[in-house]
């Protein structure tokens, strides 16, 4: 069995942000953020009206993805609404967010 360890970099999480959010800011003006003590990472952003954030981690062996929005121009200003999903493997894989643990063990 092979051993994963996810890592991710700005290109990386704007790739994935990019596909949820097409009309995402270019990515120079959004942040990455490695939160400390551990493997999650975080990316903000805006789309359109809206002011994102994506956070991504680790949670009891699979990898979560949650994004918060809130729309400026919607009644009730600044209310954040949270979206969240596992990824898969197979998406982790596509978005390069998967580095293999060298001399893990095998089958």
């Amino acid at each position: 069995m092979v051993q994963y360890r996810l890592t991710a970099s700005k290109t990386k999480l704007y790739a994935l942000a990019k596909r949820d959010f097409p009309g995402i800011e270019p990515m120079r003006r959004t942040e990455f953020i490695r939160y400390p003590g551990g493997h999650s990472y975080g990316l903000r952003f805006w789309a359109g009206a809206c002011a994102c954030r994506l956070y991504l981690a680790p949670c009891c062996g699979r990898v979560s993805l949650a994004y918060e929005r809130s729309n400026l121009d919607e009644p009730g200003d600044g209310a954040a609404r949270w979206e969240s999903r596992t990824l898969d493997l197979d998406e982790l894989k596509e978005f390069g967010l998967l580095e293999e643990i060298p001399g893990g063990p095998t089958t």
